[in-house]
């Protein structure tokens, strides 16, 4: 995934997501979510939908230090979103696209804690960036 990128200012320069950020998303999942259409037309056709898309990681197993990297994102401890911009790749298109939205604290079911951060692991983590534009 050497296209996987963020940046935290629109000014700034894009940099690679640290492969332990992602690791575990080959048993998960990297995708854009587009709204689903809500209504259908005269003929049957879905049409309707409405919002934005949303950008949605699923990984089954992540380190510390995956998890780590998203914490560290946020300003404060306290904070529960960050402004930041994305490349992800957009299965409609077939392209690398870079998005804005704001990222949401990671979200896991299960964490075992090791000796040391190295061996510390979080179970079924989902990171999700919302208001994507």
């Amino acid at each position: 995934m050497a296209n996987f990128q963020y940046k935290t200012s629109s000014d700034g320069a894009y940099a690679d997501v640290s492969a332990t950020a992602y690791y575990g998303t080959y048993s998960g999942t990297l995708e854009v979510k587009y709204p689903e259409a809500n209504e259908r037309d005269g003929l049957g056709r879905p049409c309707a939908a409405i919002g934005q898309p949303v950008i949605i990681m699923q990984s089954s197993l992540m380190t510390h230090d995956g998890v780590s990297f998203w914490e560290g994102l946020f300003a404060t401890t306290t904070a529960t979103y960050v402004e930041l911009w994305l490349k992800v790749y957009n299965a409609r298109d077939g392209l690398w696209t870079a998005y804005h939205g704001y990222l949401s604290r990671p979200k896991w079911n299960r964490m075992i804690i090791g000796n040391g951060n190295s061996m510390t692991y979080y179970y079924d983590v989902e990171i999700s960036m919302q208001t994507v534009a």
